[in-house]
Protein backbone atom coordinates (compact mmCIF):
# COMPACT_ATOMS: atom_id res chain seq x y z
CA UNK A 1 0.00 0.00 0.00
CA UNK A 2 1.22 3.53 -0.83
CA UNK A 3 0.49 6.99 0.52
CA UNK A 4 0.45 10.39 -1.16
CA UNK A 5 1.82 12.78 1.49
CA UNK A 6 2.42 16.52 1.81
CA UNK A 7 5.31 17.55 4.03
CA UNK A 8 5.18 20.76 6.09
CA UNK A 9 7.37 22.54 3.52
CA UNK A 10 4.58 21.82 0.93
CA UNK A 11 6.67 19.15 -0.85
CA UNK A 12 4.54 16.20 -1.98
CA UNK A 13 5.63 12.61 -2.46
CA UNK A 14 4.43 9.03 -2.97
CA UNK A 15 5.81 6.75 -0.27
CA UNK A 16 5.14 3.17 0.86
CA UNK A 17 3.19 3.06 4.10
CA UNK A 18 6.11 1.26 5.73
CA UNK A 19 7.94 4.63 5.76
CA UNK A 20 5.23 6.20 7.93
CA UNK A 21 5.95 5.81 11.65
CA UNK A 22 3.20 4.36 13.86
CA UNK A 23 0.69 4.00 11.04
CA UNK A 24 -0.98 0.71 10.16
CA UNK A 25 -3.92 1.46 7.82
CA UNK A 26 -6.15 -1.48 7.01
CA UNK A 27 -7.66 -0.08 3.79
CA UNK A 28 -7.42 2.96 1.51
CA UNK A 29 -9.95 4.95 3.58
CA UNK A 30 -8.18 4.38 6.90
CA UNK A 31 -6.43 7.77 7.27
CA UNK A 32 -7.08 11.27 8.57
CA UNK A 33 -5.82 14.08 6.27
CA UNK A 34 -5.71 16.50 9.22
CA UNK A 35 -3.52 14.27 11.39
CA UNK A 36 0.22 14.97 11.29
CA UNK A 37 2.30 11.84 10.72
CA UNK A 38 6.07 11.28 10.88
CA UNK A 39 7.21 10.19 7.39
CA UNK A 40 10.68 9.28 6.12
CA UNK A 41 12.05 11.54 3.38
CA UNK A 42 15.23 11.27 1.35
CA UNK A 43 16.60 13.79 -1.14
CA UNK A 44 17.12 12.41 -4.67
CA UNK A 45 20.89 12.84 -4.54
CA UNK A 46 21.00 11.16 -1.11
CA UNK A 47 22.55 14.12 0.76
CA UNK A 48 19.65 14.68 3.12
CA UNK A 49 17.38 12.09 4.72
CA UNK A 50 15.29 11.76 7.86
CA UNK A 51 11.81 11.60 9.36
CA UNK A 52 9.70 14.74 8.93
CA UNK A 53 6.14 15.83 9.71
CA UNK A 54 3.61 15.34 6.91
CA UNK A 55 -0.09 14.91 6.23
CA UNK A 56 -1.37 11.83 4.40
CA UNK A 57 -3.58 13.09 1.58
CA UNK A 58 -4.48 9.79 -0.09
CA UNK A 59 -3.90 6.07 0.21
CA UNK A 60 -3.80 3.60 -2.66
CA UNK A 61 -3.40 -0.13 -3.04
CA UNK A 62 -0.88 0.42 -5.85
CA UNK A 63 1.48 3.27 -6.60
CA UNK A 64 -0.03 3.57 -10.08
CA UNK A 65 -3.45 4.47 -8.67
CA UNK A 66 -1.98 7.59 -7.01
CA UNK A 67 -0.09 8.87 -10.06
CA UNK A 68 -1.45 11.80 -12.12
CA UNK A 69 -3.51 10.65 -15.05
CA UNK A 70 -5.60 8.27 -13.00
CA UNK A 71 -8.75 9.10 -11.17
CA UNK A 72 -10.59 6.87 -8.81
CA UNK A 73 -14.16 5.67 -9.14
CA UNK A 74 -16.06 4.54 -6.08
CA UNK A 75 -17.83 1.25 -6.77
CA UNK A 76 -19.28 -0.16 -3.59
CA UNK A 77 -16.44 -1.09 -1.28
CA UNK A 78 -13.63 -0.95 -3.85
CA UNK A 79 -11.68 1.95 -5.30
CA UNK A 80 -10.70 1.31 -8.90
CA UNK A 81 -8.03 3.24 -10.76
CA UNK A 82 -9.17 4.21 -14.25
CA UNK A 83 -6.68 5.79 -16.69
CA UNK A 84 -7.69 8.82 -18.76
CA UNK A 85 -7.76 8.23 -22.52
CA UNK A 86 -5.01 10.09 -24.39
CA UNK A 87 -7.46 12.34 -26.23
CA UNK A 88 -8.85 13.58 -22.89
CA UNK A 89 -5.49 15.21 -22.11
CA UNK A 90 -5.69 17.12 -25.40
CA UNK A 91 -9.23 18.21 -24.57
CA UNK A 92 -8.07 19.39 -21.14
CA UNK A 93 -5.41 21.46 -22.89
CA UNK A 94 -8.05 22.97 -25.20
CA UNK A 95 -10.24 23.79 -22.20
CA UNK A 96 -7.36 25.72 -20.62
CA UNK A 97 -6.60 27.58 -23.84
CA UNK A 98 -10.20 28.38 -24.72
CA UNK A 99 -12.17 28.49 -21.43
CA UNK A 100 -15.18 30.37 -22.89
CA UNK A 101 -15.78 27.87 -25.67
CA UNK A 102 -16.35 24.73 -23.59
CA UNK A 103 -18.99 22.18 -24.54
CA UNK A 104 -19.64 19.13 -22.39
CA UNK A 105 -17.04 16.41 -22.92
CA UNK A 106 -19.77 13.79 -23.19
CA UNK A 107 -20.90 15.39 -26.48
CA UNK A 108 -17.47 14.89 -28.05
CA UNK A 109 -16.36 11.29 -28.34
CA UNK A 110 -13.10 12.01 -30.15
CA UNK A 111 -10.65 14.87 -30.44
CA UNK A 112 -11.73 15.50 -34.05
CA UNK A 113 -15.35 15.95 -32.96
CA UNK A 114 -14.21 18.23 -30.15
CA UNK A 115 -12.15 20.50 -32.42
CA UNK A 116 -15.02 20.63 -34.93
CA UNK A 117 -17.36 21.83 -32.18
CA UNK A 118 -14.84 24.46 -31.08
CA UNK A 119 -14.50 25.70 -34.69
CA UNK A 120 -18.28 26.07 -34.99
CA UNK A 121 -18.50 27.89 -31.68
CA UNK A 122 -15.79 30.39 -32.64
CA UNK A 123 -18.19 31.95 -35.13
CA UNK A 124 -21.19 31.76 -32.75
CA UNK A 125 -22.31 33.61 -29.64
CA UNK A 126 -23.72 31.55 -26.76
CA UNK A 127 -26.99 33.12 -25.58
CA UNK A 128 -27.50 30.51 -22.85
CA UNK A 129 -30.07 27.78 -22.59
CA UNK A 130 -28.51 25.93 -25.51
CA UNK A 131 -29.13 28.78 -27.98
CA UNK A 132 -26.34 29.88 -30.30
CA UNK A 133 -26.40 32.74 -32.78
CA UNK A 134 -23.98 33.62 -35.55
CA UNK A 135 -21.61 36.37 -34.36
CA UNK A 136 -22.31 38.61 -37.36
CA UNK A 137 -26.07 38.37 -36.82
CA UNK A 138 -25.67 39.06 -33.09
CA UNK A 139 -23.48 42.13 -33.75
CA UNK A 140 -26.12 43.39 -36.20
CA UNK A 141 -28.82 43.04 -33.50
CA UNK A 142 -26.67 44.94 -31.00
CA UNK A 143 -25.85 47.80 -33.40
CA UNK A 144 -29.43 48.07 -34.64
CA UNK A 145 -30.95 48.34 -31.14
CA UNK A 146 -31.00 51.51 -29.06
CA UNK A 147 -32.15 49.93 -25.78
CA UNK A 148 -31.76 46.59 -24.04
CA UNK A 149 -35.38 45.58 -24.54
CA UNK A 150 -35.19 46.28 -28.29
CA UNK A 151 -31.98 44.27 -28.49
CA UNK A 152 -33.69 41.31 -26.80
CA UNK A 153 -36.67 41.69 -29.17
CA UNK A 154 -34.43 41.78 -32.26
CA UNK A 155 -32.49 38.76 -31.02
CA UNK A 156 -35.73 36.86 -30.40
CA UNK A 157 -36.93 37.76 -33.91
CA UNK A 158 -33.78 36.12 -35.25
CA UNK A 159 -35.00 32.81 -33.78
CA UNK A 160 -38.77 33.02 -34.14
CA UNK A 161 -41.18 34.72 -36.50
CA UNK A 162 -43.31 37.65 -35.39
CA UNK A 163 -46.40 35.40 -35.26
CA UNK A 164 -44.65 32.84 -33.06
CA UNK A 165 -43.51 35.57 -30.68
CA UNK A 166 -47.06 36.87 -30.30
CA UNK A 167 -48.10 33.59 -28.65
CA UNK A 168 -44.93 33.21 -26.56
CA UNK A 169 -44.48 34.49 -23.03
CA UNK A 170 -41.65 34.42 -20.52
CA UNK A 171 -43.94 32.89 -17.92
CA UNK A 172 -45.31 30.21 -20.26
CA UNK A 173 -48.77 31.79 -20.48
CA UNK A 174 -50.13 33.37 -23.66
CA UNK A 175 -49.27 37.05 -23.89
CA UNK A 176 -51.92 39.74 -23.28
CA UNK A 177 -51.62 40.89 -26.89
CA UNK A 178 -52.41 37.35 -28.08
CA UNK A 179 -55.42 37.10 -25.78
CA UNK A 180 -56.69 40.52 -26.92
CA UNK A 181 -56.15 40.00 -30.68
CA UNK A 182 -57.06 36.33 -30.93
CA UNK A 183 -60.62 35.22 -31.83
CA UNK A 184 -62.56 33.55 -29.01
CA UNK A 185 -62.63 30.09 -30.56
CA UNK A 186 -58.83 29.72 -30.79
CA UNK A 187 -57.94 30.36 -27.14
Amino acid sequence: MFAYVRYKDKHRALVPITLIKQSKPTDVDDFDPEKVEIVFWKKKDGTLAGHYKANVLMLGAQKRSLLPGHHTIWLGAALLAVPFPAWMYQIAWLMKVQPRRIVPVLQAKTLEAWTAMIAVQKSCVDLGGGLFMMAAQFNHCVKKSATDSKMVRNTALAFWTHEELLVRSVMGNPSRRFLKECPEGTK
